[in-house]
Parts: C-alpha cells; structure tokens; sequence
C-alpha cells in the first residue's frame, strides 16, 4: 500500500485530488487569480487530520498552505502541494448567550448563512442572538 494510501485511510475528513470529481470546486478561491493547481486538498475533521497531512506532505516535500475563511490575496493554496482546508468541516460557531461569547471555527465564512451583511462598517450581526461584533470593511470576505 502507498503511503498516500495510508495517509487517505487513517485520514477521517475528505481528500481530493486533480483526478477526482469535486476537484475544480476544492481550489475555487475568492478571486481565480488566488487559485493554485494543489496536488492534494484536504478537508480536515479534527486535529489528528491536521497531523496526518502535515506527515503526508513532509514525507513527500509537498509545500503546505492553510485554508481558513480569511480573506488572504495568495488565495491560501499551494501549487503542487498539499493544502489544509479548515471550511468544510471546520467552519461553526458556538455561541455562549449568557456570557455574550462566540467561539467561531478557522473556516467559518463571512457568507455563512447565520451571518448577516455588516450592520455598520467593520461590525457583523448574528441576529438569532443579538450579538455584534468586529470584522475588518472588506466587501469580499469568503
């Protein structure tokens, strides 16, 4: 068995490489300028995913790039390498009424349906609680 073989069957999230169907949609970025042909895309689930692929690209020299729900201008992905994508799985937000906390996930997205668009320069809304909070004034953030 390879050892992307290995890598592919402890990993518990989702894999995608160039020959898979999904792989055109795995490394849309923000703009198509940001976008790089990576030669693995992995949606992580947990921490020992983030483990797993760091092992997997380290052992083939693969570059890693991390894909959160920032907005960044290199399009977080990697050319020829692995990329580390947080907003499948990794993209809820918990929200602690009472303390008026929100515990946001690394690929949590601007465009998220229960975040509404900016109620003020730099705030954001989430409405079914009645929180604001700040967020930079950009007008493409996903």
């Amino acid at each position: 068995m390879s050892n992307f073989e290995v890598f592919k069957n402890e990993f518990q999230g989702d894999i995608v490489v160039p020959t898979d169907e999904d792989y055109a949609a795995a490394i849309t970025r923000w703009v198509t300028s940001a976008e790089r042909k990576a030669k693995v895309v992995a949606f992580v689930k947990e921490s020992q995913d983030v483990a797993r692929a760091i092992k997997y690209a380290k052992a083939n020299h693969l570059p890693i790039a991390v894909r959160g729900g920032g907005h960044n201008p290199s399009g977080a992905s990697s050319e020829d390498g692995l990329v580390i994508d947080l907003t499948r799985y990794i993209n809820t937000i918990t929200v602690d009424p009472d303390n008026r906390l929100a515990d946001v996930g690394g690929g949590a997205m601007w465009s998220e349906p229960w975040i509404k668009q900016p109620c003020n320069m730099g705030w954001r809304l989430l409405p079914q609680q009645n929180l604001v909070f700040v967020s930079p004034p950009i007008l493409q953030v996903d």
